[in-house]
This record gives structure tokens, C-alpha cells and sequence, in this order.
């Protein structure tokens, strides 16, 4: 049995429950007075008390679905080595041609860097940076990692593909590198030859916190979307040698993150190519994180909803790549709904987990394949050509294990 279900959770309460009783009961027969009788009294109220809290723990994780098996609580679960892509051959990457160098933009201001300077020829650097909207007068942190090869002099006046990262609400941008290792994966694959340099702008998708904008240009709000799809990504590729908006930047996120990549990429197709979700969820949603978004426009929340725009409009030239696990239960009924709207231009891709919930351990599992698919895409489009859909061949990836996840390339010729 899981940790998350109906089944499981009505196990918990009425071991629970059964506890609480039996707690109350001993009170009433324990007597007397000294040390003995009163650590009795208070091993039977701690006894009650843990039995109340571990009752609305699993309550709040079967609702939430952080995690789905003691795998996951352990951090056994699906980690790199997991994961295997099957079903997709991108075209190989095409050498391109070359760019200048970008021009300083006022409206980056970098104020520090997190690896050392002397090691960006080996390990890349990390820069922290603040990035000021010019179109939505917004302003938000991000880091900006850009790999060995940025500083090579095969590399010296040519162009990269970009990638905006999100977390997931109420995460942030710090937790992309201290707990997901964004940068250190993509180090990882590069080395090893499953992806080429990409540079990798980890931003909040919270950006007026601690509201929960959804990436939505909220009605008589913040415009949210505006900074995330058109201010961030022309301000980044003015400051630093990364592509200019379109078929050179793709979108990846977890949870909110991934459903902002999704619907920015779909709203977006001339600035954005491809997106990866890792859990995320195709309809916006309202509640007391967001507030009032749409202001009563259905128009702004239909816009704001992928699989409304797959069902009343025509589907975007873009490539996605969805990820969710079997035992996800609210995740993996809404992706599939997803991957199946999908209709030609657009390309689906999907990872699907034997296992795992929604956190870290799940996410840093499916995230270096999911870089290598972006890789591909984004060298591929770039330079004119397009990612194949053949299945003959898979991307290089270490064997499976334990976990066993597919990715199935659905074929929109």
C-alpha cells in the first residue's frame, strides 16, 4: 500500500483515533502522585498528540501528493539513474552560425557570482542577478548559470540556447540549485555527452510574493506573464551570448513552474519552442493563494487555461515535454487528458514514473533526461531544423534500475 489513497488515509485515522481513545482512557486510571504517575500522564498526552498531528500529516499529504511511497520519504526513489527516455530521436544538432556578442542591458544588474571565477572554465559559473521589466515595470531575482563552454573560445562569438527554470509555489529560485542541482545536472549531461550548453536563467514564478500569480497578466495586477515571457528573456539575451526570444529559448518548471512552461509556451510560440512540466497541471486554478486573477474576463482565464486553448484554438507550433508518476493521482489523470488534446502543429512527449510523488526526489529524477530532450530541441530548431520522431533509437541514458519511466513521442507529422 501507498502512503497516499483513500484506503491508506482511512487506515491512519482509525489507527489514530483508536490511539487517541486508548489515551484517553489511561488518563482515567492513572492515579497518584510523584514522578512515576506523572510521566505516565504525560507519555499518554504525547502519545495522543502525535497520533493528532500524524492524522492531518497524511490528510495534507494525500492531498497534496508530496510523497507516494516510502521510497520517496527515504530519497531512494527515482534519482538519475532511474530514468530512462525511450521512443525519441531528435535530430542530431546542427552546427550554426554565429552571433556578437551581447550588448550590456541596464536592465540586469549581476551582484555576485556564486562559483568561484577561477573554476567557470570547468564547473561554469552561477551569477545572481536582478532583472527589471521594462514592459511590466516588475522586478525579480533570478540566477543565471552559464556552462564551461560559455567561456571557451569555441564558443567566444556564438549564441546559446536559453532556458527559463521555475519552481513550484510557494517555492523559490534558490531551491532550483540548493535542492533540484540545476546547474551540476546540466554540467553532468554535458559532460557525458546527452546535452549540448544551454544557459539556464532559475527565476521565481512568484514574482510579486507572496501572491500566487499563476504567470498571469493579472486583471488590473502585476503583469506577471509579461516579465516572465517577454521582459525576462530580452533582457537576459541583451546582457549575456544567449539567442535572441524565439526558436533558441524553451521554458521548464516543477508543479506552478511547469504550468507556467506549458501555457507561456503555448501563448508564446514566436518567443518559446519547447517546454518540460514536471507535475504540473493544464487549467488555471483560483483560491485564496491567488486571488481574484481574471477580474470576471473569461477571455483572460480562457487564455490562461491549455487545455481550453487546445479544445477552441489552433494548437501552437511548439514541442512539449510532460512528466507525472502512476502514482500521482490528481497529477496523472489531468496529463493525460493533456497529452491527448494535443493535435498537430503541436508535439506531445510524456515521462511517466512507475512511482513517485510531488517533490524534489521525484522532479531531480525526471529532470536530466527532460534537459537532454530540451538540448536537442533547442540545438535543432535553432539552426533550421526540426527534432525527428522516429523511435528506433533513444537518447543516451544510464540503464534502469528499479523505476522504470517511458516517454512516448506521439507523432503529429
Amino acid at each position: 500500500m501507498g502512503l497516499t489513497g483513500s484506503g491508506f488515509l482511512a487506515l491512519c485515522v482509525a489507527f489514530g483515533l483508536v490511539v487517541i481513545g486508548i489515551a484517553l482512557w489511561a488518563l482515567t486510571r492513572i492515579s497518584g502522585r510523584g514522578p512515576g504517575p506523572l510521566l505516565a500522564r504525560l507519555g499518554v498526552l504525547v502519545a495522543a498528540q502525535l497520533a493528532a498531528i500524524s492524522m492531518v500529516a497524511v490528510a495534507v499529504n494525500d492531498n497534496f501528493q508530496f510523497y507516494t511511497s516510502m521510497s520517496d520519504v527515504m530519497g531512494t526513489a527515482n534519482n538519475a539513474d532511474n530514468v530512462v527516455v525511450k521512443g525519441v530521436d531528435p535530430q542530431p544538432p546542427v552546427t550554426g552560425g554565429k552571433g556578437q556578442q551581447g550588448k550590456p542591458y541596464d536592465s540586469v544588474q549581476i551582484h555576485s557570482g556564486i562559483l568561484p571565477a577561477a573554476t567557470a572554465r570547468t564547473s561554469g559559473e552561477i551569477l545572481d542577478v536582478t532583472v527589471r521589466g521594462a514592459k511590466s515595470r516588475l522586478s525579480s531575482q533570478a540566477y543565471v548559470y552559464l556552462p564551461p563552454a560559455y567561456f571557451s573560445s569555441a564558443y567566444a562569438h556564438r549564441r546559446m540556447p536559453g532556458l527559463v527554470v521555475m519552481p513550484g509555489y510557494p517555492s523559490t529560485a534558490s531551491n532550483l540549485i540548493m535542492r533540484m542541482n540545476y546547474p551540476w545536472a546540466m554540467e553532468s549531461q554535458i559532460k557525458h555527452h546527452r546535452a549540448r550548453p544551454m544557459v539556464l536563467v532559475m527565476t521565481n514564478e512568484t514574482v510579486t510574493p507572496p501572491r500566487d500569480t499563476e504567470c498571469t497578466n493579472v486583471a488590473h495586477g502585476p503583469k506577471a506573464e509579461t516579465f516572465l515571457a517577454q521582459d525576462l528573456t530580452d533582457a537576459i539575451s541583451a546582457k549575456f551570448r544567449v539567442d535572441r526570444p524565439g526558436a533558441g529559448w524553451g521554458l521548464m518548471g516543477d508543479s506552478t513552474g511547469g504550468f507556467c512552461a506549458v501555457k507561456m509556451a503555448m501563448n508564446y510560440p514566436h518567443r518559446f519552442t519547447s517546454a518540460v512540466s514536471l507535475s504540473g497541471y493544464y487549467h488555471a486554478i483560483m483560491d485564496f493563494t491567488t486571488g481574484d486573477l481574471f477580474g470576471g474576463n473569461r477571455n483572460l482565464q480562457h487564455m490562461n487555461d491549455p487545455e481550453w486553448l487546445l479544445r477552441h484554438r489552433p494548437a501552437p507550433p511548439v514541442s512539449v515535454l510532460v512528466t507525472t508518476s502512476r502514482t500521482e493521482s490528481q497529477v496523472l489523470p489531468d496529463t493525460r487528458k493533456f497529452l491527448s488534446m494535443v493535435k498537430p502543429p503541436m508535439r506531445a512527449s510524456s515521462i511517466i514514473l512507475t512511482s513517485g510523488g510531488h517533490n524534489f526526489g521525484a522532479w531531480k529524477g525526471e529532470m536530466p533526461p527532460s534537459l537532454d530532450w530540451l538540448s536537442a530541441h533547442l540545438w535543432a530548431v535553432a539552426n533550421g531544423g526540426h527534432p525527428a520522431l522516429s523511435t528506433k533509437r533513444s537518447l543516451a541514458n544510464p540503464p534502469v534500475t528499479r523505476h522504470r519511466a517511458a516517454l512516448h513521442q506521439r507523432r503529429h507529422a
